[in-house]
């Protein structure tokens, strides 16, 4: 795929530069000339002015639409208005505009749209505003304007009925100054073609499936960003690394689902502590983890990241279901001391497991069946489990993942290297054939309770010292 570079301002005006003088001289100009050969219709309470070419007027393939005429505001660009003018390569949509009519400029072979309306109105689903031309061929730039407020939904989204068919969109900038503080949902949805982005500082909220299925290699997140919505970036296609700016709260779910390039994501923010259902489901070239803040995981965030090798997340507290499911290369998994619960299947079919280490001081006990270490390390030579740091008591059903014995974790070998420990609940080990080995005394080890259905507890090896990591 041949890679369209980022462009800065001046290269988009270069692009522009065939419009006007007035234009290239100064693209956000309040009140810009008009093209020749318009027709204006004025609206029905006589206030301001609907643009299109309905009397076939224009001839200048560079369509410049103004904000006045007649001494009246241009607020509309008709339904239709400049439909299946193949010659038609670049347009100005000025600050007034507050509404776009469905197939505006369908079918057409525009190079360049420079959006400048400052609140134009959310698209529906059927708009085909820039349904693409017959050949599909036309390679869209857009530059949006400083003075646009909001992008509004859908303003590039495909028709519903023929959703494979977009709008060839090759490049997205955003003009120096932006005041644009939110992008609409699904406003650039599924456009492939564009290899990078850049967010203004400006902008602090994306919408939902807003670059869904988008092509960027690289995506640039500046202060000032609060919230990026639910598959907002979802099967983004090329990304490889993400860093959160430290402004971000919220990041919605499935927000970077099936990223399937993503190798790294990283954010140091402290308003971000809730990684929300499948954010980075299916990642599965993710390796690198920086999410240090995160206290909260929720429904499979990381299910199927199956290149990820290890779990250590100290401020986490709460663990969802199947949060880390799939992850098939998960070697080394850390229950931190802040861990307070662990959701069903959590970590089921990490199968290569082979170091679990236990810090969890007031984690709640398992349910019955809850599948959390189901299969876990079935791939190795057996899991070590260590309980250390000031452990007080090991969770029920901690590792009994089903109702009976079948595809249990795979763990040969536990060792217990904390002098506070006082109970090991029911069923916390239960079933597993491993060997046990306790730092201290057997004075101390005589204090600790064992509850029913740890049978591998029947013998213990008690030592004084032991190297534990």
């Amino acid at each position: 795929m041949k890679k369209i570079k980022f462009f800065i301002l001046p290269l988009c005006l270069i692009l522009l530069s065939t419009f006007t003088v007035l234009v290239v001289n100064g693209l956000t100009s309040n009140k810009v000339e008009g093209s020749k050969g318009l027709t204006y219709h004025l609206s029905d309470d006589g206030t301001y002015y609907i643009v299109s070419d309905y009397n076939f007027g224009l001839s200048d393939p560079n369509l410049v639409i103004p904000e006045e005429h007649n001494g009246l505001p241009v607020k509309e660009i008709a339904n239709e208005a400049f439909a299946e003018k193949k010659w038609l390569k670049s347009v100005y949509i000025p600050k007034s505009i507050v509404k776009i009519g469905h197939g505006a400029f369908s079918q057409t072979c525009l190079e360049t749209v420079y959006f400048n309306a400052e609140n134009c109105q959310d698209f529906d689903s059927r708009n085909w505003v820039f349904y693409p031309d017959d050949t599909g061929k036309a390679n869209i730039n857009v530059v949006i304007g400083k003075d646009v407020k909001r992008i509004p939904s859908r303003l590039f989204y495909p028709l519903d009925t023929i959703p494979s068919l977009n709008p060839n969109v090759v490049s997205i900038t955003f003009e120096e100054g932006s005041n644009v503080s939110s992008i609409g949902d699904y406003a650039f949805y599924n456009l492939s073609n564009v290899d990078s982005l850049e967010i203004p500082s400006s902008v602090k909220k994306i919408g939902k499936y807003a670059f869904y299925g988008n092509g960027f290699e690289t995506i640039k997140f500046n202060e000032g960003l609060e919230e990026i919505s639910e598959h907002a970036f979802d099967t983004s296609k090329n990304v490889k690394n993400i860093t959160l700016p430290n402004s971000i709260k919220l990041v919605g779910k499935a927000a970077f689902r099936n990223a399937l390039l993503l190798e790294s994501i990283s954010s140091k923010s402290t308003s971000y502590t809730t990684l929300e259902v499948d954010t980075f489901k299916y990642c599965s070239n993710l390796v690198n983890v920086d999410l240090d803040n995160i206290t909260n995981i929720k429904e499979s965030a990381f299910e199927a990241c199956t290149s990820l090798e290890s779990f250590d997340m100290p401020n986490i507290k709460v663990l969802g279901d199947y949060a880390f499911s799939g992850c098939t290369s998960l070697t080394k998994i850390v229950l931190d001391k802040n861990l307070l619960s662990i959701g069903i299947g959590s970590f089921e079919n990490c199968t290569k497991v082979n170091e679990i280490i236990y810090k969890a001081t007031n984690l709640n006990d398992l349910e019955p069946a809850n599948l959390a270490f189901y299969n876990c390390g079935s791939e190795t030579e057996g899991i070590k489990v260590t309980v250390t740091g000031d452990v007080t008591k090991v969770a029920k059903r901690l590792f009994l993942s089903t109702s009976n014995t079948v595809n249990l974790a795979n763990i040969n070998e536990i060792i217990i290297d904390c002098q506070t420990l006082t109970l090991i609940d029911d069923y916390a080990f239960g079933y597993l054939d491993a060997s046990v080995t306790y730092v201290g005394t057997k004075t101390k080890w005589s204090n600790v309770k064992v509850n029913i259905g740890n049978n591998c507890f029947n013998t213990v090896m008690c030592v004084k010292t032991l190297e534990v990591e």
